[in-house]
């Protein structure tokens, strides 16, 4: 069953489905939901600086769980195996949301979300490396896509199901909800909210031991490192790159004819790669998306919208929406001027919300003109680095280094959440509709960056774009060609 290639390519389908649905709810999907029934359960529900740190310490805290996988990732999966490390990741999903379900105390609600942090790491990690290297030749590309819908589908179902999930008093600030719910309503609504998510994680550990197959690259080089002879073997190369050597290959090729070190001797070489890598990481989370999706409701109270519950729920909706239009554009239209397009909505949209919710606190607005600014950035942000991240960064990384680089990267963008998540609560409380001109102001400055120093890369071959990543002239103004002729 396992050498059956139509099984390769379910297990393949199967995992980046659930990794994106993972993703989607245990990390954003759950969030409106909890945070009413988290602050009714750990005594949280007051209007005060306290109450908002707890919360935002609850939200962000199951990164740290997974940001320090990141640094290990690499060794467990060619320690163990690609299939061990997703089975890993499933069980340390399926029970951190089971204790998160049933945790008593604001203690144990937060090593639980550690443990979740700890299967997000693992899966995130391991299913793109086993889908890259198991799906059908010529479909990775289809295969890796297959789960980026999953995750705006699962925070739209996450926030649809916390409406029911919350009840009738649903749009009732937290101060005014919990004293009406008894500690054995909200510990019942508290399981309710996790079961979707320890799902997700018994389904994942289900794909990995009934359907899925080791990885045969992973196979081969176990072989290979067993019968390689020492004389044969340099020191510091990898398992893959004593493949090649055995098979007659040699050097690993440079790309494009570019020399430059491999690993973090290489990492010095690319300072350009690095500084567009740091700033599609604001762009993706420093100009705020998590408090976005985190405090949805806190944003419809902040507009004065009657029923915010049901208005994070459509903001939800059209966030999914816009995903899928991104995903259907972005093969057609060239990366940097989408991402060109979409922070630019971002920027304008964020820098307004001020004056827009002032202007409705004044009364001179209706409470349904909040949704214009949200709706821009939202759509923003999916059209441009919510859908760009991954691939602009892995196409302007060198060969050489993107193995180093890539996910030291995606670590950084989860830093630049934490501190959003962390921050966000406590800044609303005290600059109130002000604080949006901190997020717009990250929004400006990123976008001028790659309006200016960022090429366009659709259509190009992979040799032209490192050439021109690693040249010293950074201005080019989108044009791939004046960017090499400073080499």
């Amino acid at each position: 069953f396992f050498r059956d290639p139509m099984s390769t390519a379910v297990a393949c389908a199967a995992l980046s489905i659930l990794n994106g649905m993972f993703f989607g709810y245990a990390l954003i999907g759950l969030a409106t939901a909890a945070g009413t029934i988290w602050r009714c359960a750990y005594g949280l529900a007051e209007d005060n600086a306290s109450s908002e740190w707890g919360i935002s310490f609850l939200f962000s805290i199951i990164n740290l769980g997974g940001l320090p996988y990141g640094f290990l990732a690499g060794w467990i999966m060619d320690s163990f195996g690609r299939r061990k490390a997703v089975l890993l990741g499933g069980i340390c999903a399926m029970m951190g949301t089971l204790l998160s379900g049933v945790a008593p105390t604001f203690n144990i609600a937060s090593v639980a979300r550690v443990i979740t942090g700890v299967g997000i790491g693992a899966i995130s990690s391991s299913i793109p490396v086993y889908v890259q290297e198991m799906a059908p030749e010529g479909r990775t590309a289809t295969f890796q896509a297959i789960g980026g819908p999953c995750i705006p589908l699962t925070i739209f179902l996450g926030n649809l199901y916390a409406f029911h999930i919350l009840g009738e008093h649903r749009d009732l600030k937290p101060s005014e909800y919990c004293p009406l719910m008894s500690s054995e309503v909200i510990a019942m609504k508290n399981v309710e909210l996790m079961t979707p998510a320890s799902v997700i994680g018994l389904c994942i550990c289900a794909v990995a031991l009934v359907l899925m197959p080791e990885s045969k690259i992973w196979l081969k080089d176990q072989e290979t490192a067993s019968v390689a002879s020492m004389d044969t073997v340099e020191a510091g190369k990898s398992a893959t790159e004593q493949t090649r050597l055995m098979s007659g290959e040699g050097e690993a090729p440079k790309e494009g004819g570019i020399d430059i070190p491999s690993g973090w001797k290489g990492v010095l070489h690319v300072p350009r790669c690095i500084v567009t890598g740091l700033l599609m990481g604001v762009a993706m989370q420093g100009t705020g998306i998590n408090a976005v999706f985190f405090y949805a409701p806190k944003f419809m109270h902040l507009g004065g919208v009657d029923k915010p519950m049901l208005g994070a729920v459509l903001l939800m909706a059209w966030n999914l929406l816009t995903a899928l239009a991104a995903l259907a554009l972005v093969g057609r239209v060239g990366r940097r001027k989408l991402l060109l397009w979409g922070l630019g909505a971002m920027a304008v949209s964020l820098l307004s919300m001020d004056v827009v919710y002032s202007a409705i606190e004044a009364k001179t607005l209706g409470g349904a003109w909040s949704f214009l600014p949200l709706l821009a950035y939202i759509g923003g942000f999916e059209f441009g680095p919510g859908t760009l991240f991954a691939i602009i960064v892995n196409e302007i990384l060198p060969q050489a280094v993107i193995a180093t680089l890539s996910p030291v990267l995606g670590m950084s963008m989860g830093v630049m959440g934490i501190l959003v998540t962390l921050v966000f609560p406590a800044l609303e409380f005290q600059l109130h509709g002000k604080v949006f001109y901190i997020f717009g102001g990250m929004a400006a400055l990123s976008w001028l960056f790659f309006y200016v120093c960022l090429p366009e890369t659709k259509g190009r071959s992979k040799a032209d774009i490192d050439r021109s990543m690693i040249a010293k002239n950074w201005i080019c103004f989108g044009d791939l060609q004046t960017a090499m002729d400073g080499i």
